[in-house]
């Protein structure tokens, strides 16, 4: 039952990824913007580790050429790292919480 709501989880996060990765703009965000307007974006940018320190630099995989394609990708990969992280604190809290149940148990004398 727990791997149908994972799975599931998992294919409603991949469908509105994709969907949402579509209509993505090409306009800078607000913070880029006050940047921009404050001046700030160019200092930053002379401080900023080179382009290809970024795994995927503006959102996007380098190599592809399509841009809804390219952003489509990144974002499948950034929704798969922090769905695989999701899952693996919770299977750790979960491994935890049994284990911290059952040795509360063995010292009320329960045996399970």
């Amino acid at each position: 039952m727990k791997s149908r709501r994972i799975s599931a989880g998992f294919l409603i996060a991949l469908v509105l990824c994709l969907l949402v990765s579509i209509f993505s703009s090409e306009l800078p965000d607000g913070m880029e913007m006050v940047m921009e307007k404050l001046g700030i974006s160019d200092r930053q940018q002379e401080t900023s580790p080179s382009p290809d320190f970024y795994p995927l630099p503006e959102y996007r995989f380098p190599r592809i050429k399509s841009p809804i394609a390219s952003t489509a990708l990144a974002a499948l990969a950034g929704m798969a790292v922090v769905f695989g992280a999701v899952v693996a604190i919770g299977t750790l809290l979960r491994k935890y919480k049994s284990a911290e149940k059952g040795s509360s148990d063995n010292q009320m004398g329960i045996k399970g």
